[in-house]
């Protein structure tokens, strides 16, 4: 009966945090990288991260589920807490992060038309977010513009045609500036 108990979830939830901050490390230290190798990397931490907050969420709970005749309440309360709060924290933190991250790097590819590779496209998404998350939030402060789709609707998607990528990244960056959603 020892091994059945709030406190195995509860560590579960802390080594699984702990490698979820890892994941969360990664991510944060590899975003303005532009090279191949960073951006797959940020995926698979992305990807890892998610898998370890949805796996452990359905382990424990599975486990709490089938151990739940051989607890008494008082350890099946203390199991849901520690696994509802697990929840709550993680789930905010990958709402706020990851999620915010997915929706800037959509918005930035529909900036721009590209007949180059992923891995480079996401490269040049890299190296604008600044300036793109910069312009955003500057063009709402000084009610320029209302939101990012009034930001977006009035930014001219930039062609490639065949430039080189530095310059790609500077046509982006000039055209984030330059909105006037007027």
């Amino acid at each position: 009966m020892e091994n059945i108990s709030p406190k195995r979830i509860a560590f579960m939830a802390l080594q699984v945090s702990a490698l979820l901050g890892v994941c969360i490390g990664m991510t944060c230290l590899l975003l303005p990288l532009t090279n191949a190798v960073a951006i797959f990397c940020v995926i698979v931490s992305m990807a890892v991260g998610y898998s370890l907050f949805v796996g452990y969420l359905g382990l424990s709970s599975l486990y709490l589920l089938l151990h739940y005749a051989q607890m008494n309440k008082r350890q099946a309360a203390l199991a849901g807490v520690a696994i509802g709060l697990f929840a709550l924290l993680w789930a905010g933190i990958f709402e706020s992060g990851f999620n915010t991250i997915i929706h800037e790097t959509g918005s930035i590819l529909s900036t721009f038309n590209t007949n180059k590779g992923i891995f480079a496209r996401l490269g040049v998404v890299n190296a604008v977010r600044d300036t793109y998350t910069y312009s955003l939030e500057m063009k709402m402060e000084r009610d320029i513009c209302q939101n990012e789709e009034d930001f977006l609707g009035h930014l001219p998607i930039i062609e490639d045609k065949g430039v080189s990528t530095s310059k790609l990244i500077r046509q982006l960056e000039a055209g984030y500036r330059a909105v006037s959603c007027f």
